[in-house]
């Protein structure tokens, strides 16, 4: 975290916290705006405001994610999870830009790739979705992905879509009553 972010926490403690205008989309990119139905939240493009969000963004209490925006904590909506890994030249990253150690892999009901890593729960970006195929291998005790290059190979166990939070651990959309 920002060391002006942390100062300013110290500073000003008692900031509200910020709901349904911060989001996270299915390819990682963050989005600012409320969805009202008549509008649809912006992309950040700016890649200075990007960076400040990367480095800020905080795992909080009860399984919501978080940008802590000076004082005030923007509470994230996530379209699928609280990282969308990005695999690239047997690397795995994450939308923030760190790379990540999978530590299980998680195939829903729904297609969706689901990691839990050294970061926390993730969700592979549609357009990885050929390079995680490659490493993927039909073995007698399952289906196994290895991930290139690492020599890591992992059993790919399998979720029913609407308990993916519950098994990953994390909430998709914050309700007010979360504690700091």
């Amino acid at each position: 975290m920002d060391a002006a972010v942390i100062a300013s926490m110290t500073k000003w403690p008692n900031v509200p916290d910020c709901y349904g205008w911060l989001h996270l989309d299915a390819q990682g990119r963050w989005l600012m705006g409320e969805v009202d139905g008549v509008q649809k939240p912006s992309i950040v493009v700016h890649e200075g405001l990007k960076g400040f969000m990367n480095r800020n963004y905080i795992a909080c209490g009860n399984g919501c994610w978080a940008l802590q925006n000076g004082p005030q904590r923007v509470w994230v909506t996530l379209a699928l999870a609280p990282i969308i890994v990005r695999l690239h030249a047997g690397i795995a990253r994450a939308h923030t830009e760190q790379v990540l150690e999978i530590e299980r892999v998680v195939l829903a009901d729904n297609g969706v790739v689901y990691f839990l890593t050294n970061l926390g729960p993730a969700a592979l970006e549609s357009a990885s979705m050929f390079v995680f195929s490659q490493g993927l291998s039909d073995r007698a005790t399952g289906v196994v992905w290895q991930q290139t290059d690492s020599g890591l190979a992992f059993t790919v166990e399998t979720c029913r879509a609407e308990l993916i939070e519950t098994h990953l651990g994390f909430k998709r959309v914050a309700v007010q009553s979360v504690p700091r």
